[in-house]
């Protein structure tokens, strides 16, 4: 049985507590998986960066004398090292986790590039269960993951452009956009300045 990857943002078990239905084991659950895996993505899309943990993630900036680094929340920094391949001292370095600004007191970080390395991320549910972690991923993020694939499998084998239709089926109101604005709203707010 295949199992989400860590960039999943719900579970099966979750989804289908939600749809009210049992774990068949076979294509209900295989459709889920495809569904939470589309669905991940579409939010990581929205708030505009990879959002699961990721314990040694390197990731390479230009610096002004600040670092905007874009997998948050940072839980750690290990290492930032110049384009040349100088080590500078992360130690007295000021974290805005969230936010993922990381200064360096009065001194700042060299103009350039620079290559951090850091522990980031929100904990997802999958990898609460897979790394024993405490899930971190805040859970209207979940939630929003969780409308979407319950409603792709409410409405699977309709046309998805169509969002409403009278009860004559004389009348359709068609919109391109796939996630209602609820949801954009919900993920839309986890976005923030490195993103930009």
């Amino acid at each position: 049985m295949p199992v989400l990857p860590p960039a999943a943002l719900t579970t099966v078990a979750a989804v289908l507590d939600e749809l009210d239905l049992e774990d068949d084991g076979g294509p209900i659950r295989a459709r889920l998986e495809r569904y939470i895996a589309s669905a991940s993505a579409v939010a990581a899309s929205i708030i505009g960066r990879a959002v699961h943990y990721d314990a040694a993630f390197i990731e390479t900036v230009d610096s002004r004398g600040v670092l905007f680094l874009h997998r948050t929340p940072i839980v750690a920094l290990a290492t930032v090292v110049t384009q040349g391949g100088v080590g500078l001292g992360v130690a007295g370095a000021i974290i805005d986790a969230d936010l993922g600004i990381v200064t360096r007191g009065v001194v700042g970080w060299p103009d350039g590039s620079v290559t951090a390395t850091y522990a980031g991320g929100w904990v997802t549910p999958t990898q609460a269960a897979t790394l024993g972690l405490p899930q971190t991923l805040p859970l209207d993020v979940e939630d929003a993951v969780i409308q979407l694939v319950t409603s792709r499998y409410r409405r699977r084998g309709k046309d998805a452009g169509i969002v409403g239709e009278s009860f004559t089926g004389s009348t359709f109101t068609y919109d391109g956009q796939a996630v209602p604005a609820s949801i954009m709203g919900i993920l839309a707010a986890h976005q923030h300045i490195a993103n930009a």
